[in-house]
Order: C-alpha cells, then structure tokens, then sequence
C-alpha cells in the first residue's frame, strides 16, 4: 500500500546497466511502475551502461559513477548523501557485490525493505553463505529468486524459507512469428549466450563432430562472444568443423538470427544457468530447445517443448541434436508447444502483476 503522502520510494543500486538477463528482465517492470505511486531513483555505481535508457522510469532520478575506483573510499560518503536526500521505503539490488553491500547499508540507514534480486545459481560446491554475506544478511528482508527450483537451492545453503520470495523470470510474447529458414535444406543448430568455459560450447563442438555424416546439411551458429572465442574456433579448426560452424559475435538482438534458427542448444554445466533468458526467447518465437537439465531448466524445457538431457554426456548430446535435425515434423510441434509454454508460464503481463503485488507487500510489512 502507499505511504501517508501517496508515493512509494524505491531506491535501486545496480553496477551498471549491462547487457545481461538481470538487466532485462528489470527493464520489462522498473519502467512500468504506476508513477502515481512510486518514485524511484536509480544508482549506478559505475558509468549508466547500454542498457540504462531501457531501465530508468521516467522522472527517475540518476545517479551514475558513484564508485569511481576498486577501493573508493568516498563511496560511503556519496551514497549516504543519496540515502537520506531520498529517503527510500524500499532498495532494490541485482546480485552485486557492491550493490548488496551499499544496499543493506541503506536499509541500516534508513530503515528501508531491503531486496536482492539473485539471478545466479549458487555451484554445487557451495554449502553455505559467503562470511560476509552472513554477517551481512540480517538487514536483507527479502532474497528474489526467479523460480522454485531456484528458491529450494538458495534455502540450502542458509537463507531461510520465510526470507525468499520467488518471481518467475519472462520475456516478451511473439504475437506473430516470422521465420526465415534457409531454402537450402540445411538445419541450423544455435547456441546463444556468452563464450565462457562453464557455458562448455567445447562439448557442443564435440557433439556436433560426433554426429553421423548423414547430417551433412546441419549447420551450428553461435551467437555471442567472450574470452574463449579463439580457443573454440580453433577447437572447431581441429575437430574438422569449422566450415560448417558460423560465428556472430555478440548481438544486441539476437532475434534476426533465431528467426533463422531450427532449434537451440544449451549445453552448459551446473552453477551457471538458472532460467536461461535465451532459451525463453527462443520459445516465445516458436524454437524448440535442447539444454542440460542445470539450473531450473526443467522448467522450461518438457518432452513437449524440446529434449533435456543430463549434463556433461557429450553422446546424448550428439543424439539429441541428431533426433531434432532428423525430424522436422517433431521440431514443429515441439516449437508450437514451447511458443505457448512460454505465453502460459514467462509472460511479461504476469511479470509485472507478480511484482507489484510484491513491492506493495514489502511498503506495507
């Protein structure tokens, strides 16, 4: 419910508003906020970031490089000018270091709802809260996961029950697909995301060199990039690959290239995905999906949207990717399917319902 005057105050504290899922999916609510209730006033700690015209609410005030070295310590000095000038009812965090930081010190500060947004999944390594997280955590009144699976992991390792509150990721619905698939009869496997070691695009190059040379006409694209990308060309020079693999690099929006796509690819090992945003992009335009069963993507990948196989089998893999290049008619329902899962289940509309139940629930606690 609002405060006495009518308007909520609502603090958010990010690093910057990079291109990532916990940046998007703040752009499809943060914006659409009721500005007759709500106020907001956004922190960046360091520069504002590309996707920051996309975050900000309108009439929100900005504030960016608030922290202009590793070790600032006028840090605490210009943030505590932005606390008590503000005043915030609640401060909203991504999983940022920084930003938890300064975050739980805005709620010591001002008596403020304090929410972390956790978009990661904790490895399986991890048993228990970082030291300072835990000496930390009793001024955090609420952890935002981003679905069931997700909450029960968090719970394991230290953060009661009582304290989470689960809103489930989305991404914008296709009213009408276009898809552009090639003329040539070939099939085009994708792979999306960043080119990192955990994300194993390494195995899917095995995979896909382990398939029978009956599937001469599939082909691989990979969009995105990152610090492995020379490694895994010349993995893919190697294993014999590479004129069947194209490279896109990074792609502000990787829609163009998916219309062109038959189904996608996840292969990534446990600890790095909890509800891949790509995976959910890919089923809002109709692609059916292959993905390691990590993270939460049980969630969105059944029988009926796409194949989840265990991860770290570079043959089921290869079998996986076989079965979908081999059977178009199966890609098609599966593809339909996953277009009305993510209508059903991910939708932007019930995003922004779910929180603005939860912000009006923590003004009022």
């Amino acid at each position: 419910m609002p405060k006495k005057n009518g308007v909520n105050r609502l603090l958010i504290i990010v690093n910057t508003a990079a291109y990532n899922g916990a940046m998007k999916q703040l752009s499809l609510w943060l914006p659409f906020l009721d500005p007759d209730t709500w106020r907001c006033c956004v922190v960046f700690l360091r520069e504002e970031g590309p996707m920051s015209g996309k975050i900000v609410p309108s009439g929100a005030t900005i504030y960016s490089r608030v922290l202009r070295s590793r070790f600032d310590p006028l840090v605490l000095i210009r943030i505590m000018r932005i606390i008590f000038g503000f005043k915030p009812h609640i401060t909203f965090t991504i999983d940022e270091r920084n930003s938890m930081v300064l975050g739980r010190l805005a709620g010591v500060l001002t008596g403020s709802a304090v929410i972390h947004a956790v978009h990661s999944t904790p490895p399986p390594d991890q048993a228990k809260l970082s030291w300072w997280n835990g000496l930390t955590f009793r001024f955090v009144t609420r952890i935002l996961a981003i679905t069931e699976n997700h909450q029960t992991r968090l719970e394991k390792i230290g953060i009661p029950r009582d304290r989470i509150h689960c809103v489930v990721n989305a991404v914008p619905s296709v009213e009408a697909i276009s898809v552009e698939r090639s003329s040539t009869g070939n099939v085009t496997a994708a792979y999306v995301g960043v080119l990192r070691r955990e994300k194993r695009i390494d195995m899917l190059l095995e995979a896909f060199a382990m398939i029978s040379d009956e599937y001469q006409h599939l082909r691989l694209s990979i969009i995105g990039s990152g610090p492995l990308e020379s490694e895994l060309k010349e993995h893919a020079r190697n294993l014999e690959i590479l004129d069947r693999v194209e490279w896109h690099g990074w792609q502000q929006d990787v829609t163009p290239l998916l219309n062109k796509t038959d189904f996608l690819v996840l292969p990534s090992e446990p600890g790095v995905e909890t509800l891949s945003m790509a995976v959910l992009e890919a089923m809002s335009l109709g692609i059916p999906v292959v993905s390691t069963d990590v993270g939460s993507m049980s969630m969105a990948v059944v029988p009926e949207t796409g194949i989840l196989i265990p991860h770290g089998d570079i043959k089921l893999l290869a079998e996986a990717i076989e079965k979908m290049t081999r059977d178009p008619e199966m890609r098609l329902h599966m593809g339909e399917k996953a277009r009305l899962r993510q209508r059903r289940l991910f939708s932007v509309d019930r995003l922004r319902n779910d929180m603005n139940l939860f912000l009006e629930s923590m003004v009022d606690r």
